[in-house]
């Protein structure tokens, strides 16, 4: 697992998101969960959390980029 220094919500929310995707899928794998108890306890492939991870580390990368540059916009910074 790479470092994305995610805090424990934050993982724990990326967590969530992988096991509801994995039970609303509908795809035939037999180890996909095929109810919610099934998907409480579900742990994703660490590929899939990883993927998560890293989209979520970039969204979050690109939103400060904007918020940085509205402000600078804001102030009257060039950039």
């Amino acid at each position: 697992m790479s470092e994305w220094n995610l805090l424990p919500h934050e993982e724990a929310t990326l967590l969530s998101i992988a096991r509801d995707e994995a039970l609303l899928s509908q795809e035939d794998h037999d180890y996909l969960p095929k109810a919610p108890e099934q998907a409480d306890v579900f742990h994703p492939h660490e590929w899939v959390l990883e993927a998560i991870r890293r989209a979520y580390s970039m969204g979050r990368h690109v939103g400060a980029e904007r918020a940085r540059k509205e402000i600078r916009s804001a102030l009257g910074v060039k950039p």
